[in-house]
């Protein structure tokens, strides 16, 4: 890629300099019998005030304009105004008069620690840069006839250390696009909903951090998804593309792409999940596969919260209809919790569903007097209309029966708080062949034969392989069943 390059320093203070702090500057218009003169205790050796402050020398940096992005071969370009974070201090970029170079004007330094975009950076401690990424992102949509040309570049964060005025500017993240296409009639939404399966890596949120002199980069262990937003169709066998910019990693376990529709409030319409490990790569484009969102699976909300609907969302659990709905997704909104005559309810519901569904608990919060935090004994037993169960980040305890019988189960997903598992929890379930465990020590259980029922050659994916695999109970999977374990 092409690039010009300047160097050059500044001794006097610039006007108009482009940079947020601005230096003292003396008058030469002051007569000598009208000036101040500091007390003799006050002036140093050579006659000058000790509190009279030095000017401070400004330097210029330097780099090509074309090197702000490029998605697919096209080049996204600096901007007059465009502003950069500097060893702290936010600076407006100035275009060269030929628009070949950009150049930000800066104090002098022994070396520039240089970020983009200046308005993410919550703190710099004169190495790292701690910044917050947008949950909204204006990624580029294109009809599908072309690849993707662009998208707005104050979504791609870039870092630049030098100790010279020549910046080179790398990026954190990688992008990732996705086409939709319709098979069935021309489909509307209005926001496109990005995040992680099984990873915790936030694509959005505060806490990530970059050092620019070595490059290394942080993300928050809080799972956060990241969204685009507009007034979109796809219609009948056409297609669109859309543009994502995600932090570098894998994300194992995939990720899941969820559609709101146009309305206010908006609701979850259909979800899509990829399940495959999915690595993005910084300054990359990660295409996927094209998806037709008429396969896409409807999802439904239940909010338990008492009063007057939520965001849109069913808040009465005998207003679910579930006869045509591939997922149930269960929330609370703070202080309600879910309790004991809730979980019941919610059972019966999944009960009543046209086919086998994905029950999702992982944003709801279980009632304190549930004792150990716990799906009640025999709660989902003999339930042939679950499919998938996703259990809530602060569930302590599965009790004695919990999904007996749930023949048509296929996975389960507990997270981090899961101790204890009560006897005869997963008897009958024949199909549960994936598991997704996200606590280091392995949920223990007085049940020799928890997982007698479960099919062979599954797989099961957890945080500390060496835990689950010699675990007496859970490492009869791998030994007697012939399961995989993954971390």
């Amino acid at each position: 890629m092409k690039k010009n390059y300047c160097l050059f320093a500044i001794a006097a203070i610039l006007l108009g300099t482009a940079c947020s702090k601005e230096a003292n500057v003396a008058s030469p218009y002051i007569n000598e019998e009208d000036a101040i003169v500091a007390p003799e205790d006050n002036r140093d050796e050579n006659g000058g005030s000790q509190g009279e402050q030095q000017e401070k020398e400004m330097v210029t940096l330097c780099f090509g304009v074309d090197t702000k992005t490029v998605l697919n071969g096209t080049t996204v370009k600096w901007c007059d105004g465009d502003q950069i974070q500097v060893n702290g201090t936010t600076c407006d970029l100035v275009l060269s008069g030929d628009k070949t170079s950009a150049t930000v004007t800066v104090e002098k330094a022994d070396s520039y620690a240089a970020f983009y975009p200046a308005e993410w950076v919550t703190a710099f401690d004169g190495s790292v840069y701690t910044f917050t990424v947008p949950a909204t992102q204006d990624g580029f949509v294109s009809d599908g006839t072309t690849d993707g040309a662009s998208f707005v570049g104050d979504s791609n964060p870039m870092y630049a250390y030098s100790t010279d005025t020549d910046l080179t500017f790398h990026h954190l993240f990688g992008v990732l696009q996705l086409q939709l296409i319709s098979s069935a009639g021309e489909q509307h939404f209005g926001r496109m909903e990005l995040h992680a399966n099984a990873d915790a890596t936030a694509f959005s949120g505060a806490g990530f951090t970059v050092n620019p002199s070595s490059g290394s980069m942080t993300a928050p262990s809080a799972a956060a998804a990241v969204s685009l937003t507009g007034i979109w169709s796809v219609s009948n066998w056409g297609s669109r593309v859309y543009t994502f910019v995600v932090p570098q990693g894998t994300y194992y376990g995939g990720v899941t792409f969820d559609l709101y529709d146009n309305g206010a409030p908006q609701k979850l319409i259909r979800t899509y999940e990829m399940t495959g490990d999915l690595t993005i790569a910084a300054a990359s484009t990660k295409y996927l596969p094209s998806i037709d969102i008429s396969n896409y699976a409807k999802r439904v909300r239940y909010n338990a919260k008492k009063g007057d609907d939520w965001q849109g969302q069913v808040n009465v659990v005998s207003d679910l209809d579930l006869s045509d709905v591939d997922e149930l997704v269960v929330e609370t909104t703070d202080p309600v919790r879910l309790n004991a005559t809730d979980l019941a309810a919610v059972a019966s519901a999944v009960s009543g569903a046209g086919r086998a569904i994905t029950v999702t608990l992982s944003n709801a919060k279980l009632a304190s007097n549930l004792y150990g935090k716990r799906i009640l004994p025999n709660c989902f037993a003999g339930n042939a209309k679950v499919g998938k169960i996703y259990l809530s980040a602060n569930l302590g305890e599965l009790a004695d029966g919990a999904f007996a019988g749930c023949s048509a189960m296929t996975e389960l997903k507990f997270e981090g708080n899961l101790y204890w598992i009560g006897d005869n929890a997963f008897d009958g379930c024949t199909s549960l062949s994936r598991i997704f465990g996200f606590r280091a020590t392995p949920p223990d259980s007085n049940d020799n034969a928890l997982f007698e029922d479960l099919p062979n050659n599954g797989t099961l994916t957890c945080s500390n392989s060496s835990n689950y695999g010699e675990h007496g109970r859970w490492g009869v999977l791998s030994s007697s069943k012939g399961w995989t374990i993954n971390q």
